[in-house]
């Protein structure tokens, strides 16, 4: 056999996916003739396939030393370092490339991935677009333009990106999924959902839409069925950081603090970087009153907050600051990380000739809670004559007899738990809310993203997290001077309103229970004061 006929029969057998025979004759052409570059070439191709990039690097580079001119190798070599995470050499080798051919749809493509994930994510969305003017619909790189948009926050045009591959190809089980991911950083989560099933549908072992479809249904309040799809996301991708903290995440709503912390030590060694895994790592470490090291993990974390990184959300800081200055820093941080550039504002100073003033509260604790045990007798309180009062709930729909006296208390219950950020906002602006009152700033379920477009003259935060939000659309928190003594206003984006007194409000309705528990219920001596700590541990 000549090897003119070797080199035919073993790409007949790689083009019909018979890769081992394939490589097997590949291999005896190069061992009579090392230097074959088509040998080369298309070994290092099957070596991809197979899942050796490095076998295909080191295999390229013989390739291209020996036929420098071929821009196939060329670029191959630099698609084989993308995947190898060699990204400034990939950036160097697509450059190369375009330097000999400009209009090389390909190498401005893998200049973009590069360029990506190396967080030079401007000029990666540049590449890709660039790419696009060249072959306008190509699947993979409008989801590579996507994924950059929604790296840049800018998920609405994400979604679009994503929506137009699926017009292309519907077939492709990676646009559906991160079309979830940009439906759940939209607040729609329903759809997110949805979406990423049409990923699973398409491809069952599709471990980023089993992470895609846990993140909608946390957000959604499946918890358990979270935890399972995260589980089914580490079970395909076991090195994937995200997935571990995600599910760390969702092991804290059932207060499996141990699972919790185990599965965010794994995320960090994973990948020491992921975002605000050392402070969930603390955090759980705390409620499970784990304190050695204590000092030396709450410094080294305080010193990443000062120094702007992505490494606690604000709950944990408010917990273990050593200056309301550190507060600030981290709401900040969290604030550009999840809210992004800023939105166009809804409200652009138009006046309202409203006879009464409207005001709504934003939360998702309309119902037996604690905020509403705080703040019932308050929203029945209002003035009728002056006040139009309005919930806004994005909360779960719970039938107890608290939710039954809050329906009573509000002329309006708008309930927007299926809608997004940008759609609540867009109900405010439309009703011409005069004072829009956000209950719930960091804690468990809270959305500051829908106040972030600016939909009301007034923006106030109040109760459910007295600390800073750190974000510049709210123009007022309500405190007092316990809270935020005089001289500390400077540690507050807002503008603090102190109330006399007490800013917590109380409902004098409230029952105490009738019954006293005899000290031996409880397991105390008859005999002695008693000490008590009703605070959580952490």
């Amino acid at each position: 056999m000549t090897l003119q006929q070797a080199l035919h029969e073993a790409v007949a057998h790689h083009q019909a996916g018979r890769l081992a025979d394939a490589e097997r004759l590949y291999r005896a052409i190069l061992s009579t003739m090392p230097d074959q570059f088509d040998a080369l070439h298309l070994l290092a191709r099957i070596a991809m396939q197979s899942g050796h990039p490095q076998d295909a690097e080191t295999m390229l580079q013989r390739a291209v030393g020996i036929n420098p001119a071929s821009i196939e190798a060329q670029l191959f070599l630099a698609s084989v370092r993308n995947a190898l995470a060699h990204y400034e050499m990939a950036l160097a080798g697509a450059d190369h490339v375009l330097a000999l051919q400009p209009q090389s749809m390909e190498a401005w493509a893998v200049r973009g991935m590069a360029l990506h994930n190396l967080l030079r994510v401007e000029e990666a969305l540049a590449s890709y677009d660039h790419a696009l003017t060249l072959q306008p619909n190509h699947p993979g790189i409008l989801c590579n333009r996507g994924a950059a948009l929604k790296d840049l926050k800018r998920h609405e045009e994400a979604l679009q990106c994503y929506d137009q591959v699926l017009a292309v190809a519907p077939g492709m089980a990676e646009a559906w999924s991160n079309r979830g991911g940009a439906l759940s950083e939209l607040g729609r989560h329903a759809d997110a959902l949805s979406s990423c099933d049409r990923a699973l549908a398409l491809l069952p072992e599709f471990g980023e839409a089993f992470h895609n479809r846990g993140a909608a249904l946390s957000a959604l309040g499946y918890h358990e069925d979270a935890i399972a799809s995260y589980s089914s996301a580490i079970a395909l991708m076991p090195r994937f950081a995200q997935a571990y903290y995600n599910r760390g995440s969702a092991l804290g709503y059932f207060k499996r603090h141990g699972e919790a912390c185990a599965d965010f030590k794994r995320a960090l060694v994973l990948d020491p970087g992921v975002a605000f895994a050392a402070g969930a790592l603390l955090h759980s470490r705390m409620h499970c009153c784990i304190w050695n090291d204590w000092d030396q993990a709450v410094t080294q974390l305080l010193a990443d907050v000062r120094a702007g990184k992505r490494v606690a959300e604000p709950m944990t800081i408010a917990a273990v600051a050593r200056s309301p200055a550190d507060i600030l820093d981290c709401a900040r941080t969290w604030v550009a990380t999840h809210a992004g550039r800023p939105r166009e504002p809804l409200w652009r100073g138009e006046k309202y000739a409203h006879d009464r003033i409207r005001v709504s509260y934003l939360s998702a604790e309309f119902h037996d809670h604690a905020t509403t045990q705080l703040m019932a007798e308050l929203f029945e309180s209002h003035d009728r004559q002056r006040f139009d009062v309005t919930a806004i709930s994005y909360g779960p729909a719970a039938d107890d007899a608290m939710r039954r006296r809050l329906l009573q208390a509000f002329e309006h219950f708008v309930d927007v738990r299926e809608r997004d950020d940008l759609a609540i906002a867009q109900w405010l602006r439309e009703h011409e809310i005069d004072i829009a009152i956000d209950l719930k700033g960091y804690t468990y379920e809270g959305r500051i993203g829908m106040l972030a477009h600016r939909a009301a003259p007034v923006q106030v935060s109040y109760l459910g997290y007295p600390g800073t939000l750190g974000a510049p659309w709210l123009d007022y928190v309500l405190a007092d001077s316990e809270l935020v003594p005089e001289g500390d206003d400077q540690y507050y984006a807002e503008q603090v309103v102190r109330l006399p007194w007490s800013y917590q409000v109380n409902d004098r309705h409230r029952q105490i229970d009738p019954m006293t528990p005899p000290r031996a219920a409880a397991g105390l001596p008859e005999q002695g004061f008693v000490f008590c700590c009703f605070n959580s541990n952490y």
